[in-house]
């Protein structure tokens, strides 16, 4: 990062910076409230945060596409290599939020390579396009610390407001030169060991976690392998199972009846979606008008629990229910006839 005229560049100058610990207390605990100084210490550390994590993602890259024998990326040795980046924009409030609160900082994954999501842009700092959350505090104190993962999770719950397709949340802290990614789910949310990128070895241990990041599947980053954008088709679509046949039925998704809008609980959601595929010859792409509408409703069940136990099964009880008012005529239509219903279990390729 040297310029043409042989100075650093401000992005080197800013990750020196960041990595170093000038302009920022380090560890000595702050007995100040917060004010403008300590705020203004804040937005000071944000072109640091932003050019550390550029220039990960800018080496991963580079390191990639070395490994390709030619310019197509489809020979490199990761083709869907994911380019994990900054948002532009810092300390706003984004789109998609219910409240005014700002954020620090986001992170988005650029996909340049194959389209894994549709969102791209990075320019407008928005819940629906993020991957991760970023809260930072100016020093390393066990009250600061506190007040980012407190932060972090009061944050988080927009991703799941805005993105029906997540199961977890990402997110880091850094407080002053130290780091630590948390993982916020349906039940706690966790944190790692402090990363002190001021250190060698905080920095190795960063680039590890953001190459992972970038290579790994992507029902890793928190996502639900069941509810997915369709590329080729331009919608959303999502899997369901029923335990009855142990069979799956895809769907495409018209709209959201139901968000999920708390960090901790079941996620459960609501969509109003229609058949993609009808049985017998009837064309579903001449017959658009013929595709059945149906109600999806999805929750995550206790893994714990036990699945012989079927008093509080939503899916039993409908099951029941549509047996016994089968042959009841003067009762058709006055309650749900249950599709397809069933609990799916995620297993990765190694079928854990």
């Amino acid at each position: 990062m040297v310029t043409d005229s042989g100075n650093i560049s401000d992005e080197y100058e800013a990750i020196l910076k960041m990595t170093c610990g000038r302009g920022s207390s380090g560890t000595q605990r702050s007995k100040r409230g917060k004010g403008k100084a300590e705020t203004a210490r804040e937005h000071a550390m944000y072109p640091g945060v932003k050019a550390l994590f550029s220039f990960i993602a800018n080496a991963i890259d580079k390191e990639d596409r070395s490994l390709s024998s030619s310019s197509d990326l489809s020979t490199a040795a990761h083709p869907l290599l994911r380019k994990i980046i900054p948002f532009e924009p810092t300390d706003r409030t984004p789109e998609g939020a219910d409240d005014r609160d700002r954020i620090d900082i986001g992170l988005i994954f650029k996909d340049d390579r194959a389209l894994e999501s549709p969102y791209r842009d990075s320019t407008m700092l928005d819940y629906t396009k993020m991957l991760a959350l970023i809260e930072a505090k100016n020093s390393h104190t066990e009250k600061l610390q506190h007040e980012a993962y407190t932060q972090l999770f009061k944050y988080s719950r927009h991703m799941f407001v805005n993105q029906h397709d997540r199961r977890f949340v990402w997110g880091l802290t850094v407080c002053g030169t130290v780091f630590r990614v948390c993982l916020l789910g349906f039940k706690r949310m966790v944190s790692s060991a402090p990363i002190d990128v001021a250190t060698s070895d905080g920095r190795e241990t960063l680039v590890r976690w953001m190459a992972n990041m970038s290579l790994c599947e992507r029902d890793r980053l928190g996502y639900d392998p069941t509810l997915y954008y369709n590329a080729q088709d331009r919608r959303w679509e999502i899997k369901t199972y029923d335990e009855s046949t142990d069979t799956h039925k895809t769907f495409e998704i018209v709209s959201c009846l139901r968000i999920s809008d708390r960090v901790c609980g079941r996620h459960t959601r609501c969509f109003r979606c229609k058949e993609i595929e009808l049985s017998g010859d009837v064309d579903t792409d001449s017959n658009p008008a013929e595709r059945r509408e149906v109600l999806v409703k999805r929750a995550w069940a206790i893994a714990s629990r036990d699945s012989d136990d079927k008093s509080r099964d939503e899916v039993s009880l409908l099951r029941e229910i549509n047996n016994a008012l089968e042959d009841n005529k003067d009762l058709e239509g006055k309650y749900p006839t249950l599709l397809a219903g069933g609990i799916v279990k995620i297993t990765d390729e190694y079928g854990e």
